[in-house]
């Protein structure tokens, strides 16, 4: 299983097929909004709330069905950290008037009063559970099988469930049966429109890891309540907008792989229902660790798919040492809030998929060169594998008796172990394009 966290881009089509001829059995399009006026998270987002979506939807289907894998798509409502500059004058709404965490910050920085959130009534509960529903509809109008609901990282389902973000006296608030409610009937309304062959796969933090948050124990109960309602528990932690928490749903370099499985293996012991694992999960023999010891069903990928979206077929090919590493670096994360293309730090392919061929390696140059590359740090060592892949004769200069440069030098602090695992692969990866590519003394 491949997830990815943002939903529109220009070469989607290509980036989501690349995944697929890779060998992932089901990619799930990230955080798609149930409708344009309150629900989008990010500008990137793509709007469900309109049938105009469908065809649009309808080639991506096609486009990943075609290599034999299953498509999903998360449907999400950001709640009370909506995108202000999207919200077009309004304010944002959620069960209970309190801004997040980081809008709080945002606000203290900028000098200025965090911006109000409006309590939802029970008319506004009402359209949005339909708005569920309907985007539900949709996707699978468009040919989906598959949807995953987003109640995890403090979205308008979690926001309704935790009493870190409820605070309603009405029967939406108070004791887990009322809080359960809107994300019950969220579930009940899909299910009502989209029948029982509809796959529901629902995105949960079970430990928000804020004081006064949802906690393990509760949020157990809570799945028990929804366990005739879905048919897999997409286990994560965290609330994206609450800045301590973020490293739990994206963990960067320093933090421990296979991050937060312990939480779907403690939701296995509880529910009888696939489980779905993610976050640091680097390779696949993490994967198959995960799996044969029961700890989930499903291994979700993010990050180290878009280093290397053939890192399943490389390895079904007895081609593991080839699979390139990602780093946790989230440069692909940055570029997408940045609103610029989606790249990867350590993989020049990623998101040019109508430029190259990433299937099968470059296109080869119609002129044979002999090519000279200075310098075997990261960028020489890319430029030469890049070279020799085209069909050119390279010959690499470094001044040093070993490749690396600078890579060594920033492999070597003890909490970067992944940077450690690129450089050492880099050097394997140049070593292996044959003579030549030697290092070669001043």
């Amino acid at each position: 299983m491949c997830y990815l966290g943002w939903s529109r881009h220009f070469r989607a089509h290509q980036l989501l097929s690349s995944l697929c001829s890779g060998g992932f059995g089901i990619v799930t399009v990230g955080e798609s909004a149930v409708d344009a006026e309150y629900a989008r998270g990010h500008d990137l987002s793509i709007n469900l709330g309109s049938d105009s979506v469908i065809p649009g939807l309808s080639d991506l289907v096609e486009s990943i069905c075609r290599y034999g894998a299953q498509i999903s798509i998360e449907i999400s409502h950001a709640g009370r950290h909506a995108i202000p500059s999207l919200l077009k004058g309004k304010h944002p709404i959620a069960p209970s008037a309190i801004p997040s965490a980081m809008e709080e910050m945002f606000a203290a920085q900028q000098g200025r009063p965090p911006l109000a959130v409006h309590e939802m009534n029970e008319d506004q509960i009402s359209e949005v559970i339909q708005h569920f529903a309907d985007a539900a509809s949709r996707c699978q109008a468009a040919g989906f099988n598959m949807v995953m609901v987003h109640g995890a990282h403090g979205h308008l389902l979690s926001q309704f469930l935790s009493p870190y973000s409820n605070k309603r006296t009405d029967r939406f608030g108070g004791s887990l049966e009322n809080r359960a409610r809107f994300a019950i009937a969220v579930l009940d309304a899909i299910r009502k429109k989209c029948g029982p062959d509809l796959i529901i796969e629902y995105r949960i933090s079970l430990d928000e890891k804020v004081q006064g948050g949802m906690g393990p124990e509760e949020t157990l109960e809570f799945l028990k309540m929804i366990e005739g309602m879905i048919d897999i528990v997409h286990v994560s932690a965290g609330i994206l907008s609450h800045p301590d928490t973020i490293q739990y749903m994206m963990q960067p370099i320093y933090t421990r792989h296979m991050f937060n499985v312990h939480l779907a293996e403690l939701t296995k012991k509880h529910i009888h229902l696939p489980v779905t694992t993610v976050g640091s999960i680097m390779n696949l023999d993490n994967a198959e660790m995960i799996l044969a010891n029961g700890w989930a069903d499903f291994v979700a990928f993010a990050r180290p798919a878009l280093a290397d979206p053939e890192m399943v077929r490389k390895t079904a090919k007895g081609r593991k040492e080839d699979v390139r590493p990602c780093i946790r670096c989230n440069i692909c994360t940055y570029l997408s809030r940045q609103h610029k293309n989606h790249r990867c730090a350590v993989n020049p392919m990623a998101g040019r998929g109508s430029e190259f061929n990433e299937t099968e390696g470059l296109t080869p140059s119609r002129t044979k060169k002999k090519v000279m590359v200075v310098g075997g740090g990261p960028a020489g060592m890319q430029a030469a594998q890049t070279a020799k892949q085209r069909g050119h004769d390279v010959v690499l200069y470094e001044m040093q008796n070993h490749l690396g440069g600078i890579l060594e030098i920033a492999a070597e602090l003890p909490f970067k172990k992944d940077l450690k695992t690129y450089y050492q692969w880099m050097v394997a990866q140049t070593e292996k394009c044959g003579p030549g590519l030697s290092s070669i003394q001043r």
